[in-house]
């Protein structure tokens, strides 16, 4: 079997924390009967067809005056993303095709490669069903809170398939002592410092103003606690930019804070394998299944994040984490936080427990068997009808 996977706004490998990029990527090179091919942006990758992993990896994307000419003056696309792939795709002939693209057009992709194949189409986001896009065999939610809100959307319910977010637990994973003394020793934070860190995109929907709120009244009250946050730069038309930024200046001058931009994933566990406590305040109700919070707790970190959509799926408030109920709210923020830093060995139990679900529910190895059985049922000709 034969399947082409589809990344139209991220390059594979993925290089800056993008989920679908991340997603499709980790599947691909799980996959046992299924051949995979991908065919992904380009962004900043030189080549625009190689093989990573004995994966067949094909980049497409688009000039800066096709995208100043017929995106932004015209908006009228002569060659649209979509059947750029449709022609890769007829030469390599896949027996089935995954787009990671809600609003993936799938009526004219396969007009474009000019025979039928099972399409599935992979939900990272939200948005309402529209007929003339054409119909997926199947549509993959990341949660049961993603199903929820496609089946508000107006998307079948026979065709969706709910199939979880997953970590790879072999990269995230507790670090050894002497592991963790050297990472710490690299950044010249001590042993026995207390490291509570922000991962992901630096915007206010994600809560990372609130963090950074929290992170400078941490920073005050205790001399041992060291700060640290990774992820993309700043969004330029974030609300709280110009807060964000001198927030940034300011705990900026302190030794004990540590920025960094988006590193990839075998960067990004060396700053979860020094972290304590990852803190999550996150507002945005996209989060449909954090890739954040499951690494997190794969990586033995005590997860503090807010509870709404997907992320009540994975965190068990005092069992696998701790959930917070406002995240607007900075007195809550900090005190729960200040107690998890002064009260941290008491929280061995639940970080243990965190990495225990990581590893028997969301490794990429059980959630890709499950993505390999849809193929295959699809593949075998089974749609339910509507």
């Amino acid at each position: 079997m034969n399947v082409a996977i589809y990344v139209p706004h991220g390059a594979v490998p993925d290089t800056r924390g993008f989920a679908p990029a991340i997603v499709a990527w980790n599947h691909a090179r799980r996959l046992k009967a299924a051949k995979p091919v991908i065919i992904s942006a380009r962004e900043n990758y030189a080549c625009a067809h190689e093989v990573v992993d004995g994966v067949p990896v094909y980049r497409i994307g688009e000039g800066k005056m096709y995208r100043r000419l017929f995106r932004k003056a015209t908006r009228l696309d002569p060659y649209p993303l979509h059947r750029r792939a449709a022609k890769i795709a007829r030469r390599e002939a896949p027996d089935l095709f995954h787009a990671h693209q809600l609003e993936f057009p799938v009526a004219d992709f396969l007009r474009s490669l000019g025979r039928q194949v099972p399409v599935v189409v992979h939900a990272h986001a939200v948005r309402a069903f529209d007929p003339a896009l054409g119909l997926a065999e199947r549509y993959i939610a990341v949660s049961e809170y993603t199903r929820g809100l496609l089946l508000g959307r107006g998307y079948p319910a026979g065709r969706i398939e709910v199939i979880y977010n997953g970590v790879d637990t072999s990269t995230f994973i507790p670090p050894r002592d002497d592991e963790k003394l050297r990472l710490r020793r690299a950044l010249d934070v001590p042993s026995d410092a207390r490291v509570v860190s922000f991962i992901g995109r630096k915007q206010q929907s994600k809560g990372f103003h609130s963090f950074l709120k929290v992170a400078n009244e941490l920073l005050q009250r205790h001399e041992d606690v060291f700060v640290l946050s990774a992820g993309p730069a700043l969004y330029e038309r974030d609300a709280e930019r110009a807060s964000i930024k001198q927030l940034l200046a300011t705990l900026g001058e302190n030794p004990r804070f540590r920025d960094f931009p988006a590193l990839q994933h075998d960067k990004l566990s060396s700053i979860y394998k020094i972290t304590d406590i990852v803190l999550l305040p996150t507002q945005h109700g996209g989060e449909q299944h954090p890739l954040v919070v499951v690494e997190a707790m794969a990586s033995g970190c005590l997860t503090i994040a807010t509870a709404m959509a997907g992320i009540n799926e994975t965190i068990r408030h005092g069992a696998t984490g701790l959930l917070i109920k406002d995240s607007s709210d900075l007195e809550e923020l900090v005190e729960i936080t200040d107690g998890s830093v002064r009260n941290l060995a008491a929280t061995e139990g639940i970080r243990k427990a965190a990495r225990e679900y990581a590893v028997s529910t969301f490794d990429w190895n059980i959630i890709t068997r499950k993505l390999e059985r849809l193929y295959e049922d699809l593949v075998g000709g089974g749609c339910p009808s509507i």
